[in-house]
């Protein structure tokens, strides 16, 4: 049996982001992203053990389509500047969430991905950020995600913005035990904040950075014996 603490440890990290130009709540609040979400990735990946034997990150980004940002990094500095690197579309037409999925799955948590590491020892785990609506093969965004959590990935899901399709952000994460879907529904309703298991809905984009201290509580909870995880919420 072998057990290790969970991500601010030993992980596989790959963030999957939204540059649709319904992320920034269709186009009406200029700067937006690189004010609040570039801020968001930033902060949470400062927050982590990144180092070759610990926490490695890799970056995905879909609009139109999935565009792998950068693959795994095994230093602070490199993440950050490939953070700064994105660049976002406010034109775009596309929110190509399965397209982000699957280039995550293929280019950054594969096992022919560069600096890929075998999931006994080293847990894999997609941060999907988006809208949560889909508008370009909407239809394979949960089939897509079902992939990433048959491939052993587990799948945190953050909704931003009053678009979001609940439905949809329920169906991209993983489920665990304790988890309540009423609570997510009843705040997007209320347009209140929640953290519910491996799910988070942010009414406002520049109430984003709140959730970096709940993530690091599911993480600092959550130990591994042999790839599978449990929550300690």
């Amino acid at each position: 049996m072998f057990t290790v603490p969970f991500c601010n440890e030993y992980a596989d990290i790959a963030f999957v982001v939204d540059v649709s130009g319904s992320i920034e709540g269709d186009g009406e609040n200029p700067g937006y992203f690189d004010r609040y979400v570039k801020s968001f990735l930033k902060d949470f990946a400062r927050k982590l053990n990144v180092g070759s034997e610990k926490i490695q990150i890799g970056l995905v980004t879909f609009g139109n389509e999935g565009r792998l940002e950068f693959p795994l990094k095994n230093t602070t500095d490199e993440v950050i500047a490939g953070i700064d690197n994105i660049r976002y579309n406010p034109f775009g037409e596309n929110t190509n969430t399965s397209g982000g999925i699957n280039i995550m799955r293929a280019e950054v948590l594969g096992e022919q991905s560069p600096n890929y590491r075998q999931q006994a020892a080293h847990v894999h785990v997609a941060i999907v950020l988006t809208d949560g609506k889909s508008t370009y093969d909407r239809n394979q965004t949960i089939i897509s995600a079902n992939e990433a959590k048959k491939q052993g990935i587990i799948m945190f899901a953050i909704g931003v913005t009053f678009g979001v399709d609940m439905n949809e952000l329920l169906g991209i994460s993983s489920e665990i035990t304790t988890y309540n879907s009423t609570g997510i529904e009843d705040s997007q309703r209320k347009g209140v904040f929640v953290s519910n298991g491996l799910v988070s809905y942010v009414p406002n984009i520049a109430e984003l950075d709140g959730i970096v201290s709940r993530l690091m509580a599911i993480m600092s909870n959550t130990t591994c014996v042999n790839g599978k995880c449990n929550f300690h919420l």
